[in-house]
């Protein structure tokens, strides 16, 4: 008897002693820290120690937390995550509230967000007068207004934490992936924006019945949205709250509403449709697949890429693209829409992979391209070097004799000097041979009988090769 009374506290003891967590803001609007407020009670008439163990949100790190009270914090290899922990003296029947004071990380600063746009804007400047400022400018402006979004959802709940947090949880993949794509020098280029179509929007139809035939019933719907889907991707809740469920990273519907007996309610939720990859974003990959294939191809005797490689990779992207376009020609229920695009999104990743690998080919070449020229230009500029080295002698020479450098006019003024020097020396030395030859050369050779006579031969040398000859 005295076993089951034991028993039976400890199961009483396990169900009153509880963590029971709050966090509360410390101002009305963002604070710089929370206080978490654990609450241990024990609900039977014996004093109890009590261990307290508390695990912290994913997102707060040992340094986020300020202020641990009496507990201490540990971390659990098996689940990945921080704890808190101790031990509580509780008298019979004793609450006791013990606060854990941690830095507010759940909110997107707006400062790094002006940034954001700041440097998209920058991007976009460097585009103009191309072809692809058009499309970058609806990117663009498509990129603010996300941004801006994040930054209207969470002032919203500025004064409810725990709507907060999960409107943080909810943001952070896409403000995480508009802050990769802002510093990215080609995103605005690489990824135009095709705008919505009218039509574009899909329609989610919820179904929901009081099963019971007699009573009237308050019904809390709760409805899980695809994974895709985000509050920003939804044109109609039908007044469903939109909430996000951190354990499983999926948002949902939820509502509560009063059911007349046997009542029947439906839904038609209207979603944007975010299972259908843009026809732009494939032209560009295939483009810039294309391009990239074509600059490997001109390049033949001067890349270590061989052909068969870029056109291996570069296959593998067209391969790929092809089958993502003709899958979103086929007319298909939601369901299959959604099992499709995932599919579609693998198959982008790996077309993506494959254009990257060809790009990083393509920049292989354009440096051994580089490499080359600078061996065929390094004579050249050898001789260069040569000539200005022997310039700086010039004007060593010209300090050492005057006493300062050559002036431009006095370096003109020696390059003519010397021009008109052998201009006179070459037309003085002209002269002088024509004046010469015309008594002694070819020119008297008709007074000569056509005999040239040598230049400085005398009459007896003359008349002795006359005697000679006959």
């Amino acid at each position: 008897m005295k076993k089951k009374q034991i028993f039976k506290k400890k199961i009483i003891l396990f169900f009153t002693v509880g963590v029971i967590l709050s966090l509360l803001l410390v101002s009305n609007l963002f604070a710089q820290s929370l206080n978490i407020n654990l609450v241990a009670v024990n609900g039977t008439e014996e004093d109890q120690d009590t261990s307290v163990k508390y695990y912290l949100p994913p997102e707060l790190s040992p340094d986020d937390v300020l202020d641990l009270g009496p507990l201490k914090i540990s971390y659990d290899e098996d689940k990945g995550q921080y704890y808190a922990h101790g031990d509580v003296s509780l008298a019979a029947k004793e609450s006791k509230t013990l606060k854990i004071k941690v830095r507010d990380v759940w909110k997107i600063d707006p400062k790094e967000v002006n940034i954001i746009k700041g440097q998209v804007d920058k991007n976009l400047v460097a585009l103009k007068n191309t072809q692809y400022y058009s499309s970058a400018s609806i990117l663009r402006d498509a990129l603010h207004k996300k941004l801006d979004y994040i930054l209207e959802r969470q002032t919203k709940f500025s004064d409810n934490i725990e709507r907060r947090i999960e409107e943080y949880r909810a943001n952070l993949d896409m403000f995480t992936e508009l802050k990769r794509s802002a510093f990215s020098a080609d995103y605005l280029s690489s990824y135009p924006l095709e705008p919505k179509l009218e039509g574009d929007d899909v329609r989610l139809i919820l179904e929901v019945e009081n099963p019971s035939e007699t009573e009237v019933k308050k019904v809390t719907q709760k409805h899980y949205l695809p994974k895709e889907i985000r509050a920003r991707d939804i044109v109609d809740d039908q007044g469903f709250d939109v909430r996000f469920d951190e354990k499983r990273q999926q948002a949902y519907l939820t509502k509560t509403e009063e059911f007349q007996p046997g009542e029947k309610k439906r839904y038609v939720v209207i979603l944007k449709d975010a299972w259908h990859i843009p026809k732009p974003i494939l032209d560009s990959m295939e483009d810039r697949a294309k391009q990239g294939l074509s600059a490997v191809m001109d390049a033949e005797g001067i890349s270590s890429i061989t052909d068969e490689t870029a056109n291996f990779l570069a296959e593998k992207v067209f391969k790929e693209i092809k089958k993502i376009r003709e899958s979103q020609n086929v007319v298909e229920s939601i369901d299959e829409e959604i099992g499709t695009f995932r599919i579609n999104r693998e198959r982008f990743k790996n077309a993506e992979q494959s254009l990257h690998q060809l790009e990083r080919a393509l920049a292989l070449v354009a440096t051994e391209k580089l490499q080359k020229l600078k061996k065929l230009e390094g004579g050249q500029v050898k001789n260069i070097l040569r000539n200005i080295q022997a310039l700086r002698g010039v004007n060593a020479i010209s300090k050492a004799l005057f006493g300062k450098r050559l002036s431009v006019t006095m370096t003109w003024r020696i390059v003519w000097g010397i021009l008109a020097f052998i201009a006179l020396f070459t037309s003085i030395h002209f002269f002088t041979w024509r004046s010469r030859s015309k008594f002694m050369g070819e020119e008297n050779a008709e007074e000569t009988h056509g005999e040239i006579k040598e230049v400085g031969a005398s009459d007896d040398d003359e008349k002795e090769e006359e005697k000679q000859e006959s």
